[in-house]
């Protein structure tokens, strides 16, 4: 598998030679780092970029993923923006999108962050013996670096766990959904543990310069638009934990199945980063 870590550290090495930078096929993807609005294909949605940010979108973006992570599964992935300065220099962030429907919120009430984190430990455990027989070291969930939470206000819902993998590198996985007319799309913040304080400290830059088009937006729905087959809490609960329970029947139980099934590849862009920032 080819680890960004050791690209990274490869070039720090070789800064002064052109060359070898070129030969870099992260380095080599279609970077864009103009201050522009750039439109993210099949979601209804742009980002601003920022100073210190460049982007990939599409294909490139999941092609960034492939190349860290040594697996094409990334079908989701639309946009990946990485930090290029600053006190987070190195961390990215990566959106998915998901047009399954507008997301009603009434059962967020019923989210209780503590059974949740024990189901998210226990599942993890349990799902160490694939990361294992696929090459990948296994993960310990130390707890919450935030509990979940869900801001009425800009209808995001913010999350992040603390883990430490077999080889004693510690990282955060922290995520944000953002709620739509249509669906939802989903920031996954990845990055050292030293860079992180909150998750809407960590994702707040890039949920405010990506933003769903006139129309698309949470507040845009309109009776008659389709309405997803799960609520928010209910969604939610199933990425944390790969609940079965949680999505109940229908539409959402096959994608539920391949939760379950590929749970060792969640969280794993957090890893390749965790390489990147580790001290000898």
């Amino acid at each position: 598998m080819l680890q960004r870590s050791a690209l990274t550290l490869f070039l720090a090495v070789i800064a002064a030679a052109p060359a070898a930078a070129q030969s870099d096929p992260i380095e080599a993807l279609n970077w864009q780092s103009q201050r522009l609005a750039y439109e993210i294909p099949g979601s209804k949605s742009t980002y601003n970029l920022g100073p210190d940010e460049r982007i990939v979108i599409g294909k490139q973006a999941r092609k960034f993923l492939e190349l860290t992570q040594g697996i094409d599964g990334w079908p989701d992935v639309v946009a990946l923006i990485e930090s290029t300065g600053g006190t987070t220099a190195g961390s990215f962030i990566d959106i998915e999108y998901h047009e399954i429907g507008f997301l009603e919120d009434e059962d967020w009430q019923d989210v209780a962050p503590d059974s949740l984190l024990q189901e998210i430990i226990d599942g993890t455990r349990e799902s160490n013996p694939i990361r294992a027989e696929n090459g990948y070291p296994t993960l310990e969930v130390l707890g919450w670096a935030e509990e979940p939470y869900y801001s009425e206000r800009n209808n995001t819902v913010y999350w992040a766990t603390r883990l430490r993998d077999s080889e004693g590198i510690e990282a955060i996985n922290a995520i944000a959904l953002k709620l739509g007319r249509h669906g939802y799309s989903r920031l996954t913040w990845t990055g050292d543990p030293q860079q992180f304080q909150d998750a809407k400290m960590a994702l707040g830059p890039a949920l405010r310069s990506y933003d769903y088009q006139e129309g698309a937006r949470y507040a845009d729905f309109r009776a008659g638009d389709a309405v997803a087959a799960v609520g928010l809490g209910a969604l939610a609960v199933s990425m944390m934990t790969g609940n079965k329970k949680a999505w109940g029947t229908g539409i959402f139980a096959g994608a539920l199945l391949l939760l379950k099934k590929f749970w060792y590849i969640l969280l794993l862009p957090f890893l390749a980063l965790g390489r990147l920032f580790k001290r000898s």
